[in-house]
């Protein structure tokens, strides 16, 4: 196993460019469209140590196993709306993307929040009902402000039954203002079914599925 997570993090090549399309601080849109200030936002969102998840989640599968180590190596990468590099930022539409085609999974063209939010089954990519979510899928949120400029987030969800985490839902992604991180919001899933930043579509990438029902890689 150990083999295998060293190779996948070796595998594969980057490139710099950026998309004209990203995401915003989202820290910054829950302050002002939810009117929490600071010591309430910080008081619903627990970022969870890398070293803890890891230690939870690790066995279970070897996919899953390769998604989280995938996620756990680049753990602090700083956010920069609309960047694609693991080195100078990346945003969570790319973080998301990238992390799927170092498994060998690909979308056929990159999309941004506000695209995601409307696919139904293109791209490599299929919309299923939340109640049918599970790890490894995409939660894609977000809303229209006053003057109509979009506001969107993704993120790949780990654990939305808390049974095995402990950690009222767990996420991760690329998040403004904290860079890519393992984030649980108490009440999930309702953080993402606030008025303001409404949950809009979940996403499963096709093939991931199918390979999380076998053991072998």
């Amino acid at each position: 196993m150990r083999g295998l997570l060293l190779m996948l993090f070796y595998v594969v090549s980057y490139s710099g460019w950026s998309h004209p399309y990203g995401d915003k601080d989202i820290d910054a849109l829950i302050d002002a469209k939810l009117g929490l200030n600071r010591a309430e936002f910080d008081s619903t969102r627990l970022i969870l140590n890398k070293d803890k998840v890891m230690k939870r989640y690790l066995g279970d599968s070897v996919h899953k196993d390769a998604l989280l180590y995938l996620s756990y190596v680049r753990e602090g990468v700083p956010y920069l709306f609309g960047g694609n590099d693991w080195l100078r930022g990346i945003d969570c539409s790319h973080f998301t993307m990238r992390i799927f085609q170092d498994l060998g999974l690909y979308y056929r063209s990159y999309q941004s929040t506000i695209l995601l939010k409307d696919v139904d089954n293109e791209n490599g990519l299929k919309s299923i009902p939340l109640d049918k979510a599970g790890f490894g899928d995409m939660l894609v949120y977000g809303f229209y402000d006053k003057g109509g400029a979009w506001n969107g987030h993704v993120v790949i969800l780990l654990d939305s039954n808390f049974k095995r985490s402990g950690f009222s839902g767990l996420v991760v992604g690329s998040h403004g203002g904290m860079g890519v991180k393992f984030l649980s919001y108490k009440g999930f899933p309702h953080y993402y079914r606030e008025s303001s930043t409404i949950l809009r579509n979940v996403l499963r990438m096709q093939g991931f599925g199918d390979r999380l029902k076998n053991s072998d890689w």
